[in-house]
């Protein structure tokens, strides 16, 4: 008879936490640099801060932003893709690429 319980590496067990195990996707961090190297490239400016607001297997969500005194000041709001590093700027509905072009 076969046997079904799960073994220890079984992927079903792991949706505790997004674990990002495939080498074609981006971290985190890496979506967070990026992010600021596209809206640098693109105002001529580079926020204080990128943070991850949220995020899963396939989709990230980037808030850049700088600390003024008691608040913060958001220049870009992105959900990006973190395999084709595609994705929206939430504040202005505008595609997004993060690839490194120009």
């Amino acid at each position: 008879s076969e046997d079904n319980e799960p073994e220890e590496g079984d992927p079903s067990e792991w949706d505790s936490e997004p674990q990002i195990e495939d080498v074609s996707a981006y971290s985190d961090t890496e979506i967070c640099e990026l992010a600021l190297d596209y809206y640098e490239r693109k105002y001529q400016y580079r926020p204080q801060v990128a943070n991850v607001d949220n995020a899963d297997e396939d989709w990230v969500t980037v808030h850049l932003y700088d600390d003024v005194d008691d608040h913060t000041a958001t220049s870009a709001i992105y959900t990006i893709n973190r395999y084709s590093l595609w994705g929206t700027d939430v504040i202005n509905s505008e595609d997004v690429d993060l690839n490194l072009k120009g």
